[in-house]
């Protein structure tokens, strides 16, 4: 055979081994994210409020639609008109930025083992499929998860 031919023919072999070991990981990926539905998994959702607009009043009223397990903690100074499954627990921190410190305040105080945190601002509208949306990554093996929310009343563009 010559120089060519066996190059061509080393590269075919080498392409088909690369395309049946990626395909078998991408399988294996699929059945082992099948196998742990995010519905299953037992979620913190934590949502600092500092100074509520009356929208995020209204959001915090809401119920979530989640098949999972889901504890809601409202993390605020005062107490506002929350929904029958959503706990309030009083916060007042000093530091500069205070929805961060009403985060690391809960954090230290709740258990959160064996469960899945997620940390929504009272401003966002959460659905059981935005929970869904944040969980499933992370039951994947993401170490961090983002997801815009639906804009809720949006007229144009720009809303």
């Amino acid at each position: 055979m010559s120089v060519p031919v066996l190059l061509v023919l080393g590269w075919t072999v080498l392409a088909t081994g690369f395309s049946a070991v990626t395909l078998v990981r991408l399988l294996r990926m699929r059945t082992g994210r099948a196998a742990r539905a995010p519905s299953t998994a037992r979620v913190l959702l934590l949502r600092p409020v500092d100074a509520p607009t009356p929208r995020a009043l209204e959001n915090l009223a809401l119920p979530i639609d989640f098949a999972g397990e889901l504890e809601q903690v409202v993390v605020s100074p005062y107490r506002p008109r929350l929904g029958p499954d959503v706990r309030w627990l009083p916060s007042d921190p000093l530091t500069p930025n205070r929805k961060v410190g009403h985060l690391l305040y809960a954090l230290s105080v709740l258990p959160i083992e064996g469960r899945v945190v997620l940390a929504v601002d009272a401003d966002v509208a959460v659905t059981g499929a935005l929970v869904e949306g944040l969980v499933a990554p992370l039951l994947a093996g993401a170490a961090l998860s983002t997801a815009a929310p639906t804009p809720v009343d949006a007229r144009d563009g720009a809303g």
